[in-house]
């Protein structure tokens, strides 16, 4: 049960000495892409003076880790230097599960990472990869930790008004660049999918953001969830 310390499964048996050191301190904000993590984490951290761990720009650190311990994180190490064509091939569903994977993988990374942050300040942990059943395994308390989701229609219009170069370099490689972007629109939906039903399965909450959804209200709300307002 989250708030509670529970003996942890296999795959969290080696982090959870490390997560004593991070638990009192750490916040979680995962959930889907163009849901406005990055910005509102941002805004929250300027606020209430939180160190900011943004996960996805850890990737490289973490790839040359995996590098050197091959076949600690065999998830990770198998997606970890995919191209996008092999990324963005169907089905969708394989890709998704092999993501979650992955995230899995690199939350063992991200604990190690966030212990060695200076002690005095609390932390936020942002990012796609922050998966319920492994923080429910570590006993994180429900109001550490919240999910924020795009749907799909949304995703796409944020992914065309905001991120359009972005999704073409990510694509340039790919023999069908509208196929394998219907690919990746499908396996988040499928990742969006997983998480609504994770998150629920073991007590946390996520959030579905709306278009009329700011910054500044998810913010304000955000602070009141995690009581640092």
């Amino acid at each position: 049960m989250p708030g509670t310390q529970s003996t942890p499964d296999p795959a969290f048996a080696a982090a959870f000495a490390t997560f004593a050191k991070v638990a009192p301190r750490a916040f979680w904000l995962g959930g889907s892409a163009c849901a406005g993590k990055s910005t509102i984490a941002a805004l929250l951290a300027q606020r209430f003076d939180l160190n900011l761990y943004r996960w996805d720009e850890h990737f490289e650190a973490h790839r040359r880790r995996a590098r050197g311990e091959p076949g600690r994180w065999p998830a990770f190490e198998k997606v970890m230097d995919q191209p996008a064509a092999a990324l963005f091939t169907a089905p969708a569903e394989v890709r998704a599960a092999e993501l979650t994977g992955f995230y899995r993988d690199e939350f063992a990374m991200v604990l190690e990472d966030v212990a060695l942050l200076p002690p005095h300040r609390p932390v936020l942990v942002e990012g796609a990869g922050v998966d319920p059943v492994g923080l429910r395994t570590l006993g994180v308390a429900r109001h550490r930790a919240l999910w924020l989701l795009a749907p799909e229609p949304l995703r796409r219009q944020r992914y065309r008004d905001h991120r359009a170069n972005e999704v073409a370099e990510t694509l340039r490689e790919c023999p069908d660049p509208t196929a394998a972007f219907a690919v990746w629109m499908a396996r988040d939906e499928a990742r969006r999918e997983r998480t609504l039903s994770t998150t629920a399965a073991a007590g946390y909450r996520a959030w579905e953001v709306a278009e009329a959804d700011t910054a500044e209200s998810l913010t304000l709300r955000l602070a009141r969830h995690y009581r640092l307002s």
